[in-house]
Formats: C-alpha cells, structure tokens, sequence
C-alpha cells in the first residue's frame, strides 16, 4: 500500500488483492487525492504551443488556425522584442496567447505575452 501513496491504515477504505498480485486500494473520500474537478471551477485545458516560426520561416497555415495574421506576429516582435525574423530559430504560440522565441544566438527564450 505504500507504493500507492498510503502509509496509514486508517486512510484505507478498501484493498484488493488482484490476481496479478497488485494490490488495489480505494481510500476514504477525506484521502483520496484531489483532482481538478474536486475544485468546483471552471478550468482551461492544458494545449500544446503551435509553431509560428521555424528557422525564420513563417508557418503561415499553422498562423491561420490561430486566427493570427502574419503581419501582427512581425509587428509584436519587433516591437517587443527588436529582433528580425532571420534570427529566430523557433517561435511557439499558445492558446493563452503567449508567444516565445527561440532565437539563434541566445541560449535563454524569450516571451511575449498578450499576443
């Protein structure tokens, strides 16, 4: 029970032995582990960052699916950032709007948020 998390009996509902040997364990409602729906809020999911910019070109399709314009993804990393598009190696944009460059010469990322 250990390797699941329990340490204390008194946390155990029930445990089965399985045939396989595994031991199953259902805790009381008070132990069990917290999952976000416990929270009772609303939730955004997690999605993966698409890429924008890859070797200083633009991923225009991938820009579209976004609802993002070409021209705006420029705009915000000049003014932002000061830097041209030939020296972004990778650029990501997620659905929170937070756009991150990798740029070629820096080891460190560099964000904007607010897209």
């Amino acid at each position: 029970m250990r390797s699941g998390g329990y340490f204390n009996l008194e946390e155990v509902n029930y445990a089965v032995l399985e045939p396989t040997g595994n031991l199953s364990v259902l805790p009381h409602d008070a132990a069990r582990p917290l999952k976000l729906t416990d929270l009772k809020q609303d939730f955004i999911p997690a999605a993966l960052p698409t890429n924008v910019i890859i070797d200083g070109q633009i991923l225009h399709q991938n820009l579209q699916a976004l609802g993002q314009s070409a021209d705006k993804l420029l705009d915000q990393i000049q003014t932002q950032k000061g830097c041209r598009i030939d020296e972004i190696a990778l650029a990501t944009l997620d659905d929170q709007g937070k756009l991150v460059l990798y740029l070629k010469n820096k080891a460190q990322p560099q964000s904007i948020h607010r897209f």
